[in-house]
């Protein structure tokens, strides 16, 4: 009845003050798009200055590939470091040439265009986290005026501010990351405007996600997490052979990435491991490394730009006792949130884009915890937090917290 009397006073308003209204609307509405591109790049504008390192050297500066344009067939005929005879085969991102090629093409060799770069994709990505919150969240919308401090504004400059990004956004490498995480989430964003908004964001969606997946793996397992989003979000009309057609243009997407990347690197995976280990142990690695992934993202501490893996032999041991123990207490927590859309949607996100690293990349003994992954663990955990900041919702809270409680 509030929400019809509002409605009304609007009509009854003079056409001048009417124009008034909309306009100051739109500029609060832009306010939060604003606020978050600054806080990105004040967070991160002291990289600007920062050099090359790392793997910059081998990939940027010594990279001939992205000194020519003619380079772009082979680019995408050969794998990632393929420009090296000394480097083995390894990865399939020939997206990732391509972006610094243009950077390369526009700054030279300059390091600050290369970091310029990078801030750009962290700070677009954050606005799509905004979007896509909102998005979620669509059946609580506030007024004009609260959209600026709303649950999608404040759950995007956590995702805009959190330390564990610092490694993908100040490190010039780190555009692999920030590259994938940024077509993925724009795909997930067009696929769910497509359902009202027109074919047109359903064709984008489809190029943003083979361009997220000449980025970097992960980004295979968007078309999982469309799936799981229907289920959500569309429940009374979800049926998986009926929407398989609308799946199905992802998965031939897929196939032809699979067909490019079986023709540079000549197989699947990477096929070697620096540490041997048996299939008893893999798995127990497998749950610590979930574990230490999780533990980065809530407690942000000691940092580092290499991660080495100490691994463990056997269930018995402490770490692998509190590692498995808070590994079950994710899974008893999505079977009983289940039907909470929200909540459920936000831990696949968490838990689906880690899978292509725990089954596929090698377990080896340096630079265990990779970039990437962190904005997708950040991206459904807040997400689950800014839909407890509703008070109907205060004992999801509670949930959550219980089942990070573990470890």
């Amino acid at each position: 009845m509030i929400l019809d009397n509002k409605n009304n006073d609007e009509k009854n308003l003079p056409e001048d003050a009417m124009g008034g209204y909309v306009h100051h609307s739109r500029l609060f509405s832009l306010l939060p798009v604003l606020i978050i591109l600054l806080v990105s790049f004040s967070v991160y504008f002291n990289a600007l200055f920062n050099e090359f390192v790392y793997d910059d050297l081998p990939n940027v500066v010594e990279n001939p590939w992205i000194k020519d344009f003619n380079n772009i067939p082979q680019i995408f005929t050969t794998y990632f470091s393929a420009f090296d005879p000394n480097t083995a085969a390894s990865y399939y991102r020939p997206l990732i040439h391509i972006i610094d090629m243009f950077t390369y093409a526009v700054f030279g060799l300059n390091p600050f265009g290369f970091h310029l770069v990078n801030i750009l994709f962290h700070a677009c990505t954050s606005i799509l986290v905004f979007s896509i919150a909102k998005k979620m969240l669509s059946e609580f919308q506030p007024s004009a005026y609260a959209r600026v401090f709303s649950p999608a504004f404040l759950m995007a400059l956590l995702f805009a501010v959190h330390p564990i990004h610092t490694e993908a956004v100040t490190w010039v490498s780190g555009i692999t990351d920030l590259s994938y995480a940024f077509f993925y989430l724009l795909s997930l964003y067009l696929y769910m405007r497509s359902e009202t908004g027109g074919r047109i964001n359903y064709y984008l969606s489809l190029v943003s996600f083979f361009l997220s997946t000449l980025c970097k793996e992960p980004a295979l397992t968007l078309p999982f997490i469309l799936i799981v989003y229907d289920y959500s979000f569309n429940k009374m009309d979800f049926r998986l052979t009926r929407r398989t057609v609308r799946y199905l243009p992802y998965m031939v997407l897929m196939a032809i990435y699979f067909v490019l990347r079986l023709n540079a690197l000549g197989r699947f995976a990477q096929g070697y491991s620096s540490i041997d280990l048996n299939t008893y142990q893999y798995v127990i690695n497998l749950i610590l490394l979930f574990s230490q992934y999780i533990q980065k993202l809530i407690l942000p501490f000691n940092l580092s730009a290499i991660y080495s893996l100490h691994p463990l032999t056997s269930i018995l041991q402490p770490k692998s006792m509190i590692s498995l123990v808070f590994s079950l207490g994710i899974i008893a927590f999505a079977y009983r949130i289940r039907k909470d859309k929200i909540l459920f949607f936000s831990l696949c996100l968490i838990v689906i884009p880690l899978l292509p690293i725990f089954f596929l990349a090698q377990i080896a003994g340096k630079s265990v915890l990779r970039r990437g992954i962190s904005i997708f663990l950040l991206r459904g955990l807040s997400s689950s937090w800014s839909h407890c900041l509703r008070v109907s919702d205060c004992l999801c809270t509670s949930r959550i917290l219980s089942s990070l409680a573990f470890y």
